[in-house]
């Protein structure tokens, strides 16, 4: 920790070589760091969206203004993602409308205590505290038609024009739409209701163009070789040292730079289009060879991406198109959302039709359940589309589609909203950047198969040619005969009462138990989704919630239950308090612990197994594999969720049916060899590893082992008092340390030289440019680049930061005073180079000692013996002897200097055991952990990799670009996040409609579990395409232990009832049941049995008592326990693999309580008895007293009080 001294305006260090700048304390110099700190609190807020956008888009945004027309469930999901996305001013409209309870099951800002009152009014300020940087407004006009006429929308310069309340296809959403389609005023408009949703976009009559189309990250690379083959051009980028594929496809732009010898690439007019030939390889078009020059070496290639036009027709004249059938390939106007129901886009647009002339007719929506509605929307349809065979031919062969999308249009669901208010903000971001392809031009989307499935059948099973539909009424029907209940009920779940029934509602949803893992963005819409659908809302009903991390300032911009003013608090603790605003109902606990091995205390059987569903919102894969293995263990749910940028995936884990997330987890992150980083890198990613490597060695693991010597020097100098490299960093941090801050810009001037210069030097006498491998090529050639030492440049600012930042973060390791306020250091760096300069310049540098690098390739040849090929065997042996003598001095003079070290951390630690206090003043040390979101640590990475980059020819990266790479940053937006929550929302109905027992018992074939999975989907989404499909789950196959179990089965043992009591017996029992030869038995990452074990150690662990064993390696006693248990098939020739044996529980039965216990029970209940009785005896002779002695104070207030 910094002292509260290095916080003052003026502070003075202790050395004179140089005047010390003194700051001014004027409030212009304060207000200019105030809103340096503003912007950058700003840039921090945007960084993970701005990661997948871009800077320019980020800046369209901010100058971009909608208006939106709308306050319900879907319009208050696109403002939440648009404020938080950072438009510049969004304007709202709500035509009036009033709270009803439809509005509570979607509409988060809203509560019972609103009904009655004006929707927009009751959310505003809510909505307001979403970005105080987002300009949001009330559109004052007195009726809609207002907004049709007089040029309204083009007078208040509205970029975007987003519709949310009225069916697509009615009169004002068209009226509107030709307006903004004829004044290239892009137009958005969704609807949702039910299990329904359609959506439409129109960008302008004029081309639209992207300039990014698919968002993908710009690809480029080395270039290892050019030839010309018969007049092509092959371009080859195959690094040997890690190869890694061009990532390029036919039809791509390139341009060139850095290459040598065919320089006309690197200055090329246009980008050059080219085409694949192989992973590594890729062929230049359109070039002229005889122009070019010969190829020597280097090079980089670099992606552009073209600009692509589109086109957009009005809603007017997209529907008479799709009338006229020209749009019945669906494919190119449609976005499909399941490949298994290519057709569905168009049914669902003609139901849209029907829907709207229904409305027209009735002037309301169908009732839910309601045979005689829907009789109507089928008289519309023969009336309607009379000789039209091609609209009831497409209607006509799903009427069942027809009939549960007409009965099921309660109110909007908060999943609808959801994934719909992410696609359509999405496209907004799209309209105004011109980043990502944009929506062409249509998405219809239904989810009927979250209607549980006994309605479903009942519904459809309702044969329509033989029933009266005006003497029916489904919802008695359903009431009398089945006892569901989808009557609405006049509160915030009627939306869902009139879906789903009101046993699912109470007791599949509400009186349910989960378990969510993480609060960050996923998270934050997790809670709000569940907080709106009741989920854990009832009286046998809990949500719990865990997350580790605080609140940082880049999570604002996704994260919307959090504000700034979070900043620095537990996210699970912030977001629980926000959820429950949105419905006081739910019953939340807040958790700090983290998922692991090390909460299993926490987390234990009795927690695990009082869970009903499990949702993960993690963001690495060790806590999801983590979490995955304790619900195959206790046989939970889980649904799987995950993000990047704008895509996003999500799975459904269902005991008995399907595979675990386990089965096809992520693939390891990627990794650079050692030797590349440290010797031959080629990309900037390898210097920016460099950079991290140094700055994780220098300021935080040195410091650790210092600190650990401090601790105990005894036990340090006993374990490590040979390690040369150990001693010498303690000496350094403990005897060597600065006094000052010119120290520390001394210090980091030496490391430059040393890093830079000194190191590269050694790295060329090893191998020296011209350094020629066994096989005749160059040594430095292909991705190996040739390094080149720097010399020190005072007019170079990259070399001056690395200089102040080094010294600066230096200085924090000693608590050293600084010259300046800390938060000030970037003012400090621009105003004051002179005086770093002046420090630098004294600076006595050490002297260069040759010492070449050890050898580490297998192709290298010996460059002096290749020159003495000729060189007589009498010098050579001479050399030898040389050689043994130099090595021996060394040694020599090694041993002495590893004395000296030992001497000089002996005398510290003795000063140390005489004053303890020492350790928190002289001796103090402060150890710096990176953190990418600081500006001092990533200043310094920046310069530091870039100066390495130089050394190399590698083109340098700013700070930005940097810190995604040293940070590990992963791009993220809320549309995405928003969108997928809302798709598992979706399975979350499905998967709480199921019985589980009745699964484990009743579906036993792969084909009955494929059958039963038809309702169930896992989704991939890419919405900057946009592409989002819904396939089934697949069905867990039986291929464990030889084709013999599922990844569900286990074999339960149990040791009384089994009679299993040594691990001999656990061994026996389980090679009669499977046949095979148990090798190893693990519990919890110990190894307590392999065949390998010495007969005599083997022979007593036989023995011992199993829950006695299995204890000892259990933190408290525990009556059941998993073990891992691998085979082999001894009978076997040809099968010579292990065979992995299903999970294994052995269960020890707790012991009855025997007739002494109870008896002795029993005489202490009675005892106990007879002590209330006599307490009860006394407090009436108490209450007696009292009634006698009414006129006394003091005595009966006494009596009163013990009574």
């Amino acid at each position: 920790m910094l002292s509260e001294d290095q916080h003052d305006h003026l502070l003075k260090t202790s050395t004179t070589s140089a005047p010390v700048p003194v700051l001014e304390e004027d409030s212009i110099k304060q207000q200019g760091l105030k809103e340096d700190l503003k912007e950058d609190n700003n840039t921090q807020r945007y960084d993970r969206q701005m990661r997948a956008i871009g800077k320019e888009a980020m800046q369209q945004i901010h100058q971009t203004k909608v208006l939106i027309i709308g306050c319900n469930g879907l319009s208050i999901e696109i403002i939440k993602n648009l404020m938080l996305m950072g438009f510049k001013s969004i304007t709202i409209f709500d035509n009036f409308k009033i709270v009803n309870y439809l509005d509570l099951n979607s509409q988060f800002y809203l509560n019972e205590n609103d009904l009655g009152k004006l929707r927009l009014d009751c959310c505003f300020d809510k909505l307001i505290e979403l970005n105080n940087c987002c300009k949001l407004e009330k559109l004052t006009v007195t009726k809609m038609d207002e907004i049709l006429e007089n040029d309204f929308i083009l007078k208040n310069n509205f970029n975007i024009v987003i519709t949310t309340d009225d069916l697509i296809l009615s009169d004002f959403t068209i009226k509107l739409n030709n307006i903004c389609h004829e004044n290239n005023i892009k137009f958005i408009s969704g609807f949702t209701k039910g299990l329904f949703a359609t959506s439409f976009v129109d960008f302008g009559k004029d081309k639209f163009i992207v300039k990014d189309i698919d968002g993908e990250p710009i690809v480029q690379g080395v270039v290892t070789g050019i030839e010309i083959i018969e007049n092509r051009i092959i371009i080859d980028t195959k690094d040997h040292t890690q190869p890694q594929p061009h990532g390029l496809a036919n039809g791509n732009f390139v341009n060139f730079h850095s290459i040598e010898g065919m320089t006309e690439l690197n200055n090329l007019d246009k980008p050059i289009e080219i085409k694949v030939i192989d992973l590594y390889k890729f062929e230049l078009l359109g070039l002229d060879v005889k122009k070019l020059s010969k190829y020597t070496h280097g090079g980089y290639f670099r992606q552009v991406k073209e600009h692509v036009p589109f086109y957009f027709k009005s809603l007017q004249n997209s529907m008479k198109d799709i009338d006229e059938g020209l749009h019945d390939d669906v494919m190119s106007h449609f976005l499909i959302y399941n490949f298994a129901k290519m057709d569905y886009p168009l049914k669902l647009y003609y139901f849209q039709v029907l829907l709207n002339k229904f409305i027209k007719m009735e002037n309301r929506f169908p009732e839910n359940y309601n045979l005689q509605d829907f009789n109507k929307i089928l008289n519309l349809l023969k009336e309607d589309y009379k000789g039209n065979e091609r609209v009831q031919n497409i209607l006509n062969d799903n009427l069942n589609l027809l009939k549960l999308l007409t009965m099921t249009l309660t109110g909007p669901l908060n999943p609808m909203c959801t994934l719909l208010g992410g696609l359509l903000a999405q496209e907004a971001q799209k309209a105004c950047t011109g980043k990502f392809s944009p929506l062409n031009q249509w998405f219809n989307f239904e989810a009927l198969e979250c209607i549980p499935k006994k309605i479903t059948e009942i519904i459809n099973n309702i044969d329509l040619s033989t029933v009266d539909s005006n003497n029916v009424n489904i919802k008695e029907l359903l009431l009398e005969k089945y006892q569901i209940n989808v009557n609405y009920k006049n509160n915030r779940y009627d939306a869902q009462y009139g879906i789903f029934g009101e046993d699912f509602q109470n007791n599949n949803l509400m009186n349910k138990n989960i378990f969510l893992v993480g609060a960050g963005a996923l998270g934050c819409e997790y809670l709000k989704n569940f907080a709106m659908i009741g989920l854990g809302c009832g009286p046998r009903g809990e949500v719990i919630v865990t997350d580790m991390d605080s609140i940082e300032i880049s999570n604002l911009s996704r994260q919307f239950l959090f504000r700034e003013e979070h900043v620095g608090h537990m996210k699970s603790e912030c977001a629980s308090k926000s959820v429950l605003k949105m419905n006081p109902s739910l019953n939340i606990k807040a958790m700090g612990d983290r998922v692991g091995r090390e909460t299993e205390n926490v987390f234990n059987d009795e927690f695990w197994t009082s869970k009903d569903l499990i949702v993960n919102a993690l963001d690495n894969i060790e806590a999801r594999l983590y979490v995955d293995s304790k619900c195959v263990y206790y046989h939970l749910p889980l649904l799987e969720s995950g993000t990047l940028g704008t895509k996003a995936n999500s799975e459904s884990v269902i005991p008995y049916l399907t595979n675990n997330y386990g089965k096809h987890k992520d693939p390891p992150q990627k990794t650079f060899p050692e030797c590349t980083i440290h010797r031959y890198p080629n990309v900037i990613q390898h210097t920016i590893s460099w950079a991290k490597a140094f700055f994780t060695s220098t300021f935080f693991q040195s410091i650790e082992e210092s600190k650990l010597f401090l601790k105990s020097p005894s036990e340090f100098l006993a374990e490590k008092g040979n390690n040369i490299i150990t001693l010498e960093s303690v000496s350094l941090y403990l005897s060597q340390r600065p006094k000052s801050f010119e120290d520390c810009l001394d210090w980091c001037r030496i490391k430059f030289e040393e890093l830079y210069n000194h190191a590269i030097r050694n790295i060329l006498l090893t191998y020296p440019e011209d350094f020629i491998t066994k096989s005749g090529a160059k040594f430095w050639s292909g991705s190996k680049k040739c390094p080149r030492p720097l010399e020190f440049n005072i007019q170079d600012l990259t070399h001056l930061k690395f200089i102040f930042y080094g010294a600066l973060l230096y200085s924090q390791l000693f608590n050293i005073k600084l010259p300046f306020i800390l938060n000030d250091h970037l003012n400090f760096f621009n105003e004051n180079k002179d005086y770093i300069i002046r420090i630098v310049e004294q600076t006595i540098l050490p002297k260069y000692i040759p010492n070449p690098i050890a050898r580490d390739d297998d192709d290298a040849k010996d460059q002096q013996q290749q020159s003495n090929n000729q060189q007589e065997e009498e010098e050579k042996e001479e050399e030898n002897k040389q050689m043994e003598i130099e090595l021996e001095q060394e040694k020599q003079e090694m041993e002495i200097y590893l004395t000296k070290l030992r001497q000089t951390v002996i005398q510290i630690a003795e000063k140390i055991n005489e004053d303890k206090s020492l350790i928190e003043n002289e001796f103090y040390l402060n150890e710096i952990e990176f953190e990418k979101d600081d500006d001092l640590h990533m200043e310094f990475i920046t310069s530091a990799s870039n100066l390495r980059a130089r050394c190399y020819k590698i083109p340098e990266a700013d700070l930005y670009e940097t810190k995604g790479i040293a940070g590990n940053i992963i791009p993220a937006m809320i549309t995405t996040t928003a969108l997928i929550t809302g798709l598992v929302g979706l399975e979350l109905y499905k998967v709480l409609d199921i019985n589980l027992e009745e699964i484990k018992n009743e579906i036993k074939t792969e084909k009955e579990k494929e059958k039963f999975l038809e309702r169930f989907s896992q989704c991939f989404v890419n919405i900057g395409i946009p592409f989002i499909t819904m396939s089934d789950l697949l069905p867990c196959k039986k291929d464990i232990c030889n084709e013999r179990f599922d990844i569900w089965d286990n074999l339960e043992i149990y040791k009384i009832k089994d009679n299993i009591n040594t691990l001999k017996d656990l061994i026996n029992y389980l090679q009669n049941i499977i046949g095979y030869t148990i090798s190893t038995i693990a519990y919890e990452g110990n190894m307590i049995y392999t065949c390998f074990m010495e007969n005599e150690k083997k022979e007593k662990r036989l023995n011992l008592q199993l829950d006695k064993l299995l204890n000892n390696l259990s933190e408290k006693v525990k009556y059941q326990f998993s073990l891992q248990v691998i085979a082999f098939d001894l009978k076997s020739t040809t099968n010579v693999e292990p065979i992995e044996l299903p999970r294994v529980i052995y269960k020890v039965e707790k012991k009855k309580i025997t007739t002494t216990t109870t008896t002795t029970t029993a005489s202490n209940k009675m005892s106990s008895e007879e002590r209330k009785k006599l307490l009860e005896k006394k407090k009436l002779e108490l209450k007696q007293k009292k009634a006698q002695q009414q006129q006394s104070s003091s005595s009966d207030t006494n009596e009163n009080n013990n009574e």
